[in-house]
């Protein structure tokens, strides 16, 4: 029963964290799903009478349980104020005057506090992109604008955390800053790339030049669908004759069926006036007609806006884009990293902190963190990337397989 209700628990911290993130009027982020994990597992261990019940003595306990872990002051805060935020969200108000913690506490820089953590949360986004891969099965252009944003997002969580880039040189990242020496350009400064990284934004950058243009016409042609109410365009005899002409032919053969058109609505008009003399039916019969022909103009008109479009694509040339194919903005970057992982900002402060905790020089770590001009000038530059690449976090091997 005990192991039923933790299960119960954890979908609830789940649900919980879920709920959060999209909340506009509360500052959330994956974090929080990983501090309830821990309180929760923390009542499993030590208060299993109680769980997954917990009053402000659980809570104290707790807070006596990070200080023994040597936790931060802030970051024994960030802690309880989710709790808090939980507790409120289960229906547990509790009394933070009877807290054993002083919540004045100034915060320093939030961190993502455990490295599995980190580690578990790239595992998730690395099988989002595998799951896509698997429903999409043979046909790899199936769906690429949904598999297109997951790689993206899941390069953007590597590159912030192995290289401390920032979310304005995140949108402003150009693919052909991706150098051939494994090393990323990014406006006054060459980044080293892990092996792995680099390798695996080679392969998104394939993966675009491969289905974009597609996908773009994918798009045109739902847009025109949608302008003319219809499921889809026509592919008979006369359409692909009509693709494989040039374009005052074209024009030739639409003026055409706009005559026959106008021809047939004053055939019409004319028998509407004798009305006495002519059968229904007869009537009918043009007016079916009339409305063949509108269709087929339509068609041919989707074939011109189509075909204009298709001569409009060109190649975005950031290394990352919106769901839409246009440049990102902050607020996009922010919403995905914060729905999808973790705020880049606290993405920074905890490689600056692990690199920081490897011995790496502050010096080194400002230069990574674009505030000091290029790492490849002066001296021993070669020695201080190898340093911060063995310094930083390491994740497994992967492929895309695309």
């Amino acid at each position: 029963m005990l192991f039923t209700n933790k299960q119960q628990a954890s979908e609830k911290v789940k649900h919980f964290a879920e709920t959060m993130l999209l909340r506009r009027n509360v500052e959330a982020d994956r974090t929080w799903f990983y501090t309830m994990e821990r309180f929760m597992s923390f009542l499993w261990e030590h208060k299993q009478d109680y769980f997954p019940n917990f009053q402000e003595r659980e809570v104290n306990d707790y807070i006596d349980h990070l200080r023994n872990l040597e936790k931060t002051p802030s970051e024994i805060q960030r802690n309880i104020e989710v709790i808090l935020t939980y507790g409120s969200y289960a229906n547990k108000e509790l009394d933070r005057t009877k807290l054993d913690f002083d919540f004045l506490e100034k915060l320093d820089s939030a961190t993502v506090e455990e490295e599995k953590d980190l580690l578990h949360t790239e595992g998730l986004l690395f099988e989002k992109i595998l799951s896509t891969q698997k429903e999409m099965g043979e046909n790899v252009g199936s769906d690429h604008g949904l598999l297109r944003s997951q790689m993206r997002n899941y390069l953007m969580y590597r590159l912030v955390l192995e290289t401390g880039l920032d979310i304005e040189e995140l949108i402003t990242l150009k693919a052909e800053g991706l150098q051939e020496d494994g090393h990323l350009f990014i406006h006054n400064r060459s980044l080293p790339l892990s092996t792995n990284l680099y390798q695996l934004l080679k392969e998104y950058l394939e993966y675009r030049k491969k289905y974009d243009e597609p996908l773009h016409m994918n798009w045109a042609v739902a847009e025109v669908d949608s302008l003319q109410g219809r499921g889809s365009i026509n592919e008979d005899e006369i359409m692909k004759e009509f693709h494989a002409v040039e374009l005052p032919k074209k024009l030739e053969i639409i003026e055409t069926l706009l005559g026959e058109q106008l021809a047939l609505e004053e055939e019409v008009f004319q028998l509407e006036m004798n009305s006495d003399d002519t059968p229904l039916e007869k009537i009918e019969v043009l007016e079916e007609e009339i409305d063949d022909i509108v269709e087929k103009i339509n068609q041919l008109k989707a074939v011109l806006v189509l075909e204009r479009k298709k001569d409009e694509f060109i190649f975005h040339p950031r290394m990352f884009v919106s769901d839409s194919y246009q440049n990102m903005e902050l607020d996009f970057v922010d919403e995905v990293m914060k729905m999808e992982a973790f705020p880049v900002k606290i993405l920074q402060y905890t490689v600056a902190k692990k690199w920081e905790d490897e011995g790496i020089k502050p010096g080194t770590i400002t230069k990574f963190l674009g505030q000091k001009g290029n790492l490849l000038t002066g001296g021993g530059s070669t020695k201080d990337f190898d340093e911060v690449i063995k310094a930083g976090f390491t994740f497994p091997e992967r492929q895309f397989r695309i």
